[in-house]
């Protein structure tokens, strides 16, 4: 089966750096096949025979042993990724001024997620059952880290990316 992986916290600052070459290669350790990386900041795209959730703990397994630690991979099936970038989550969310994000979670997200999860200078676009769609006005996204808000507030581990690496790596 074709998955996307979303890994967090992959070359941000001085920790978890790994070239995208070396990261296709430990993926490929852990059998994975047909692995592709997209940008420098783990999106992965690979076929594995296991389910969802024993991928996600595999390659979790795999990075940690390589010392890229608090990683908390996001996988998705292909299917589930493609139909993911054809959801229009941020109508009404138009224009030059806003950036695009996404936090991608492993767990299902609880019920009422939408109604406490806003603010602090973001805006909720939209939630599905493990997504939060979130806009930020531009030049304010590098100064917003409303993923890591929205973490804390589920309590559940996840990932954020722009929108547009997302459907980028749907289309892979």
């Amino acid at each position: 089966m074709r998955y996307a992986a979303f890994l967090r916290a992959i070359n941000v600052g001085r920790n978890n750096r790994v070239q995208m070459a070396d990261l296709r290669e430990l993926c490929q350790g852990l059998g994975f096949e047909h692995v592709m990386t997209y940008l420098q900041s783990g999106n992965l795209v690979f076929d594995a025979g296991d389910e969802e959730e024993a991928v996600a703990a595999r390659l979790e397994a795999g990075l940690t042993r390589a010392g890229l630690n608090r990683t908390h991979p996001v996988v998705r099936a292909g299917e589930e990724l493609r139909a993911l970038s054809r959801v229009r989550p941020f109508n009404g969310y138009d224009g030059e001024e806003l950036r695009h994000f996404v936090t991608l979670f492993r767990e299902r997200l609880p019920d009422g997620a939408a109604a406490f999860v806003s603010g602090h200078g973001f805006e909720i676009a939209g939630v599905r059952e493990r997504e939060v769609f979130w806009v930020v006005e531009a030049g304010l996204d590098r100064g917003i880290d409303a993923g890591g808000m929205l973490e804390k507030k589920l309590h559940l581990r996840g990932t954020t990316r722009y929108w547009h690496v997302v459907e980028a790596v749907a289309a892979l």
